[in-house]
């Protein structure tokens, strides 16, 4: 799996639909987005903070379960 997000831009007081949400499955490109809108004006300086990796399970597993999670790569750039 490899994830690409690019923050949109603000110009005029207004922000952009120019962010870009990019996922890759095997090798295979499964969702591209290039007219994302993650902030506004109103917080022109709001940046990617965290990385976070996650199961999601509605309201909840009925028994405990176990996630691994190995070779990640968090980068600023394309990686070979």
């Amino acid at each position: 799996m490899e994830v690409y997000f690019q923050m949109n831009t603000i110009s005029g007081g207004k922000g952009q639909y120019d962010g870009i949400a990019r996922y890759w499955y095997d090798g295979n490109l499964v969702l591209d987005y290039s007219n994302v809108l993650f902030r506004t004006a109103a917080q022109p300086g709001l940046l990617f903070t965290q990385f976070i990796i996650a199961p999601y399970i509605g309201v909840g597993s009925p028994v405990a379960q176990t996630m691994w999670v190995d070779d990640v790569t968090v980068a600023t750039g394309p990686v070979p």
